[in-house]
């Protein structure tokens, strides 16, 4: 009887772990990984054979012609943005460091999950910016250290550059465009706990970040008044959970016991 359970428990726990790397690669999979034939001679003499974490194709100076924002990992990640000149040449106008994710193990960027690449107003000019949303696991184990970065990129002058770039704690943290009072341009709302601490354990504060013409700038920040004790139910839990996974070791073990000796 043990046996058969056993190999169900183990069964199960296989299905999970499918499900769960089955959920990453649906993640990624909404990006193409491969680029334009016509593109390939062009960045491939930027970045030679480094690997490629993914591309997306988009029209980044808004001129009818599909561009490449390519993001790429080396000693860290990269991202590169190529504008499409003909059918058969490019012009790299931005290839830089994702500085703001933090990446302990230099190949770290190879389980970065890219969420999106796409074209948003957000300055207030009718000419949409690119955003950037990536995700990492972190060092150790639980939510507490997930990442999540956000990365804005503009045209300033006519030169593409980095408008934003912020890490926040995936789990106890929020990121969030906002309408502003003119109804242009989006503030960016951040709130959260830079140690990642949940919200009832300790204090919260928020920021708000507005377009000044060269990139998003803080214009507001607080504390946002929490209870700072922990709630009921997860001291019950912190008591329930070890005293439950005890009980049913002890029971599994007398289990295994009266099989052996059968």
């Amino acid at each position: 009887m043990f046996p058969k359970v056993l190999e169900k428990f183990l069964v199960y726990l296989l299905l999970a772990a499918f499900l769960e790397v089955a959920s990453f690669q649906a993640i990624r999979s909404n990006l193409s990984f491969a680029l334009p034939h016509i593109q390939i001679d062009c960045i491939g003499q930027i970045i030679g054979d480094t690997e490629i974490v993914t591309n997306q194709s988009i029209d980044v100076n808004q001129d009818g012609k599909p561009d490449q924002v390519v993001l790429y990992g080396k000693d860290h990640l990269y991202v590169l943005v190529a504008l499409s000149q003909s059918q058969t040449h490019c012009e790299v106008i931005l290839n830089e460091h994702l500085t703001a994710l933090i990446l302990v193990n230099p190949s770290a960027w190879r389980t970065v999950a890219v969420h999106k690449i796409e074209m948003i107003e957000l300055t207030g000019d009718d000419k949409p910016e690119i955003y950037i949303w990536l995700e990492k696991s972190g060092e150790g184990v639980g939510p507490r250290y997930e990442y999540a970065v956000h990365a804005i990129y503009t045209f300033v002058d006519g030169n593409l550059q980095q408008a934003l770039n912020v890490e926040l704690c995936l789990a106890f943290n929020s990121f969030e465009f906002r309408e502003t009072a003119t109804g242009n341009a989006k503030d960016v709302y951040l709130d959260g706990d830079s140690l990642c601490n949940p919200p009832w354990s300790s204090g919260r504060t928020y920021s708000i970040m507005r377009w000044n013409g060269e990139k998003f700038a803080l214009v507001e920040s607080g504390t946002i008044d929490i209870a700072t004790t922990d709630p009921p139910w997860l001291n019950v839990c912190c008591i329930v959970a070890p005293i439950s996974f005890l009980v049913v070791t002890l029971m599994l073990v007398t289990r295994l016991r009266k099989v052996t000796a059968n």
